[in-house]
């Protein structure tokens, strides 16, 4: 076996610092975007999920934990999260301004930006599930439009 040995500089030294997540390219990972009156989930979260037309939300606010499951049954607890096209099942935006107030609330967000957390896949006894840390998010600075002078 050919091993190369090679110098890698120390990375936690003061003179190094960590490169930070957003540099890189989190596409390939189930996220989830929140604005002021609504969320929406990509593709790779609806693909991680078995592409259910229903899914359940909980929220722990003391840990800033949101975890997406499919519903059990398309009962008023469920919310609408896709729409079929041929055979092809996309993530839809779901709307609830009062919900989104509250979240906004409760994670001390500012409510004229967007938030995009990254999921985690987890398998469990009932099936996959995702978690997001919302302590963890990236904050996305909406454009403001420019008044013509």
């Amino acid at each position: 076996m050919n091993v190369a040995a090679i110098s890698a500089p120390r990375a936690f030294d003061e003179t190094h610092g960590i490169i930070s997540c957003e540099f890189f390219s989190r596409r390939n990972d189930p996220n989830v975007r929140f604005s002021r009156k609504s969320f929406r989930f990509n593709q790779e979260a609806v693909n991680a999920l078995d592409q259910t037309e229903h899914i359940s939300v909980f929220i722990n606010e003391a840990e800033k934990k949101l975890i997406v499951c499919p519903a059990v049954e398309k009962a008023e607890t469920g919310a609408k999260w896709t729409y079929t096209t041929g055979k092809q099942t996309r993530p839809q935006t779901i709307a609830s301004a009062t919900f989104m107030k509250k979240l906004y609330e409760a994670m001390g967000w500012l409510p004229d930006n967007d938030y995009r957390a990254v999921g985690t896949v987890l398998q469990t006894q009932r099936g996959p599930m995702l978690l997001f840390g919302l302590d963890d998010t990236e904050m996305i600075v909406r454009q403001k439009e420019q008044l013509p002078l």
